[in-house]
């Protein structure tokens, strides 16, 4: 069982390196939508097969790798936290050990995943960006630029921010399920007995 485990964990990484790859580079190269290059399928895809831990883990070292190497500028704590509370949050939610349910309560959970996640959890960026930020605020109080910038949010930045989580979702647990499958209920990660 532990080797199934850590073949479990080691694909699910590995495919998700060479996603975050991929739309890392991709729009170096090519014009993409944004629904490819901002999309969550990485973190997503590891919270659901291994949990919200590794979900967590991989996002720090997601965001360490890609923001330290010539990809950005370093890393950015509260993004990085934000990123974090996130994938744990769909490791709780989807994780495949947990997830034995029929396609569509997959489908309402996803849904519903992706409406909490574009409203309520995107109003917990503002406040840790308010945190990390206060001198950047013009003097306004929480509740102030809170209120100043997820109303704006909520009048331009809402459906295309729900369009991405969505796709990122509906791509990982569709992986997810696929990657358990393939190592834990096909046989492709057999024991082998000493």
């Amino acid at each position: 069982m532990i080797k199934k485990q850590v073949t479990l964990v080691s694909v699910s990484f590995v495919t998700a390196a060479a996603i975050s790859v991929g739309t890392a580079y991709l729009p170096v190269y090519f014009a993409v939508p944004r629904i490819l290059y901002a999309n969550i399928i990485p973190t997503a895809l590891t919270a659901v097969v291994c949990g919200p831990l590794y979900g967590a883990a991989y996002a720090l070292i997601n965001s360490f790798i890609l923001n330290s190497i010539g990809m950005g500028s370093g890393v950015i704590v509260n993004v990085l936290l934000y990123q974090m509370l996130e994938a744990a949050l769909i490791g709780l939610f989807f994780h495949t050990k947990h997830a034995k349910k029929t396609y569509a309560a997959i489908i309402v959970y996803i849904l519903l995943f992706s409406a909490f996640d574009a409203t309520l959890l995107k109003a917990f960026s503002y406040i840790l960006y308010y945190t990390f930020h206060v001198n950047m605020t013009a003097g306004k109080s929480l509740m102030d630029y809170l209120a100043y910038n997820y109303s704006f949010y909520l009048k331009s930045g809402i459906t295309a921010n729900f369009i991405v989580v969505l796709f990122s979702l509906t791509a990982a647990v569709m992986a997810g399920r696929f990657i358990f499958w393939l190592c834990m209920e096909k046989g492709g990660c057999r024991e082998t007995k000493l």
